[in-house]
């Protein structure tokens, strides 16, 4: 049977800062295209891939050369003469690979052992036998037995998958009924409540936070977004949280090019 390729992947992957740096650059299609070509390496022979092929890899999944070379740019690719890889990768594959090999040495020894008393149980399972040809017919009962257990360990199995499908509707449906909800909402709302909106999403974006922001915070947002506009503020946003520095003040004074003054309130620019 053909393995089946698995490589493990860190749930906060996202957060990493080369990441993020990625993801300033050239958004979600950026981040896509890692871990599409993560997914080839992981195929590859040494998991390593030749630079040759990268118009190809390209031209298969519709994206421009120049976001593949983001991905040098942002150190989550490495070249090596005339291959490239992802050092993450063959981390991962080789402890992966130490592991592999431990659990089949180990299987061998317990394989040793299960032989040798094997053999010495031989006689006793010969003698046996003659027991064993007596007690057909309960023998057979049992097989018909097993045969319905196991009808009915399928039948439940089906009932089960039949639940999941289910259950994936379901949640289908109900992120469907929200997007329309979101949709209407937005529609619904005025130009500021609409730049509010912009704003708690940007920042939420750029650092997970899980509550919206305080009437203060949004005013301060709102003159930066008025004063530079969206676009601006938003790679600033992603040059902030790339030096782990995610204020208002540093933020400004990203877009101003101006140095912080500390005072007694805290920074200002």
């Amino acid at each position: 049977m053909k393995e089946a390729y698995y490589f493990s992947h860190d749930s906060n992957a996202r957060n990493d800062l080369k990441m993020v740096k990625l993801r300033r650059l050239c958004g979600l299609e950026g981040i896509g295209l890692f871990w599409c070509v993560v997914e080839m390496l992981r195929e590859a022979d040494r998991y390593k891939l030749s630079i040759d092929v990268i118009s190809s890899i390209c031209f298969e999944l519709r994206v421009d050369e120049k976001i593949f070379e983001n991905l040098f740019e942002c150190e989550l690719l490495k070249k090596n003469g005339s291959y490239f890889y992802t050092e993450s990768l063959l981390k991962r594959m080789k402890k992966r690979e130490k592991i592999s090999k431990i659990r089949a040495k180990v299987g061998k020894i317990g394989g040793g052992m299960s032989n040798k008393k094997t053999t010495s149980k031989s006689q006793a399972i010969a003698e046996q036998s003659l027991a064993k040809i007596k007690q057909l017919p309960s023998i057979k009962g049992k097989e018909r037995k097993g045969k319905e257990i196991k009808g009915n360990e399928i039948k439940i199995k089906e009932i089960k998958g039949n639940e999941m499908k289910e259950k994936e509707i379901k949640e289908k449906e109900k992120k469907i009924k929200k997007e329309r909800k979101d949709v209407v909402e937005l529609s619904d709302m005025s130009d500021e409540e609409k730049l509010i909106k912009q704003i708690n999403d940007d920042v939420r974006f750029w650092t997970n936070r899980p509550t919206e922001l305080a009437f203060g915070e949004i005013d301060k947002y709102k003159e930066l977004y008025n004063e530079f506009g969206r676009d601006k503020v938003h790679d600033a946003m992603g040059k902030a949280r790339e030096q782990n520095k995610f204020s208002i003040a540093y933020i400004r004074g990203i877009l101003t090019n101006k140095k912080p003054k500390r005072d007694s309130k805290g920074f200002e620019w």
